[in-house]
């Protein structure tokens, strides 16, 4: 089985729906975060993944979410709640182990 190892950058953001969001800050929050492969084939097997692991809160739905990038890279999750397009945190993709 492959694994891919990430660690998880936050954001600060600032701003509002009317002007805008914009990242103030980023830094790592947490390393090493050993995700499968299998895992990784559906947003909602990574949400679902991500909430056992404590990184998502419980009652984010597939639906609220939503995932860029690529899973060798880095994946970009935003908050598209209440309209709401805002940058909330990226796990970036530093080994892959087969």
């Amino acid at each position: 089985m492959r694994y891919y190892v990430y660690d998880l950058y936050s954001y600060e953001i600032w701003g509002n729906k009317k002007e805008g969001f914009e990242v103030n800050d980023i830094w790592c929050s947490k390393k090493n975060i050993y995700i499968s492969e299998d895992k990784l084939s559906t947003n909602k097997k990574l949400i679902k993944a991500l909430k056992k692991l404590g990184i998502l809160k419980t009652g984010l739905h597939t639906t609220s979410i939503s995932i860029e990038g690529e899973t060798e890279y880095t994946l970009y999750f935003s908050d598209l709640r209440n309209n709401l397009f805002r940058s909330e945190f990226e796990l970036r993709c530093k080994k892959i182990i087969d």
